[in-house]
């Protein structure tokens, strides 16, 4: 019986089939969110330099300052295995459908162009010490804010709390690039400059508004069906 048997149980109820399939859901919702995440923020970072090098006479980022940042950023990337489930998701099947994720990531990643290249509209005039510093710096808070927005298809306040170690991995990128922009040593070794108040606050004002469009995005395309709706439960144990 064993050796043809399918599933075999070790308890004298269902409790650990249910349990397999929750956590089975809850690894494929949060592979999908590392998919999201990488290709949105790379393919709005591709289109931003695409269009910085025709219209614009320098590198809004060195190529040291790539490599911190894409390092930065990994980070959390580690630890969204370890984020909360979303009950609403784990609720239903998931249905992996390249073409919506596909066209999902292409909206985020244009939202993540358009507000790369208002930065650089606000900020064309400044030294280019100031312009890749900020960039620099508007790129990390930008990223760590686009895995509030596509870690669940609903709204952020109706979403679940970040994990512990996610939590702190996203505060450590947060936190990390302001030592080596304001330390001396590190930032002569990556060529960055020290931010006026006034730079900080705008940008952490386009971060802000980075994230509300980012929802607008998310209830537009929940409208379009770009998100996988709950189906029907359908009743497994019927009355005899």
């Amino acid at each position: 019986a064993k050796e043809s048997a399918d599933i075999i149980l070790l308890e004298k109820d269902l409790s650990p089939i249910l349990k397999s399939v929750a956590v089975g859901r809850g690894a494929l919702r949060n592979i999908l969110t590392y998919i999201m995440y990488t290709l949105s923020g790379n393919a709005g970072t591709f289109f931003s330099l695409l269009v910085a090098s025709f219209f614009y006479p320098v590198l809004p980022m060195l190529p040291i300052q790539i490599l911190l940042n894409n390092l930065l950023t990994d980070l959390p990337l580690i630890l969204i295995i370890t984020d909360n489930p979303d009950k609403y998701a784990l609720s239903h099947v998931p249905h992996f459908q390249p073409r919506k994720i596909m066209q999902r990531v292409f909206i985020f990643g244009m939202i993540s162009s358009v507000f790369d290249l208002i930065y650089f509209q606000l900020f064309q005039n400044g030294t280019v010490a100031e312009f890749q510093t900020g960039w620099f710096l508007l790129s990390i808070l930008a990223e760590l804010a686009l895995i509030l927005s596509i870690r669940s298809s609903r709204f952020i306040f109706k979403s679940p709390s970040l994990s512990v170690p996610l939590t702190i991995g996203v505060s450590a990128s947060a936190i990390i690039p302001f030592l080596f922009i304001y330390n001396t040593k590190l930032a002569s070794i990556f060529k960055f400059t020290q931010l006026s108040f006034n730079t900080i606050f705008i940008l952490l004002s386009l971060t802000v508004v980075y994230i509300l469009i980012n929802e607008v995005a998310k209830y537009f395309m929940r409208k379009k069906n770009l998100y996988n709706k709950p189906k029907a439960t359908v009743k497994i144990f019927k009355n005899t």
